[in-house]
């Protein structure tokens, strides 16, 4: 597999799944297992909001879930409440992403501009981290924008090849989306994301419904 094809193929996914966070494994508390997915959570200094992760094992092929994960027509399959992104700068290593979500009323709109480097830790793994960034084409949006700019601390979504037919994902997420949610709601909902992004994602990609990308095909 060619690692640089790989990494240029997987930055388009980038914006996929407002999820992430920054954690060491020695910390995490799990908080519940269902359907084959652990759920863990743990605090993050200096910051009201808990990180949350998701690990599970499913039966599908890794270059199926990962073909899924990289098309950009499939987000809205999986990712809630996600309405549109733009790819600003796409490369080899690192990519720039802008990203909406359409909050219900009255909650206003929330968008995050991302940070993306897609990375091969070993032959058989695949990561995808996120963490917010600044640039001066994409300011913060304006008092009267009724958008507001969420926070994303340093993420990760990581495919590892266990055979032919199944595969690892691990799911990392730390997001404070600002404005008026107070960080106890915000906790709250921490303790069923991982669960219900991963299913919804697995569910999702099982289908088959999508061509395999090249660069992982003969995994």
């Amino acid at each position: 597999m060619g690692l640089r094809l790989a990494i240029t193929s997987l930055a388009l996914s980038l914006s996929i799944g407002l999820i992430v966070g920054a954690a060491h494994a020695a910390n995490w508390e799990l908080i519940g297992e269902k359907d084959g997915i652990s759920t863990y959570l743990r605090p993050v200094a200096g910051e009201p909001i808990q990180a949350a992760r998701g690990v599970m094992s499913v039966d599908v092929p890794a270059c199926q879930l990962i073909s899924f994960y990289v098309d950009p027509k499939l987000a809205t399959t999986w990712v809630d409440m996600l309405a549109e992104y733009t790819i600003v700068d796409i490369g080899p290593r690192q990519s720039l992403v802008w990203q909406r979500y359409d909050m219900p009323w009255p909650v206003s709109d929330r968008d995050f501009l991302l940070d993306v480097t897609v990375t091969m830790p070993d032959p058989q793994t695949i990561k995808v981290a996120l963490v917010s960034t600044t640039d001066p084409r994409f300011p913060p949006p304006g008092d009267d924008d009724d958008i507001v700019r969420g926070r994303m601390s340093p993420s990760s979504w990581t495919f590892t090849r266990i055979s032919d037919t199944r595969t690892k994902v691990d799911m990392v997420g730390h997001v404070d989306p600002s404005g008026a949610f107070p960080a106890w709601l915000v906790n709250l909902i921490q303790h069923n994301f991982p669960y219900n992004t991963l299913s919804a994602f697995v569910r999702e990609a099982g289908h088959g419904k999508v061509t395999l990308r090249s660069e992982c095909a003969d995994w």
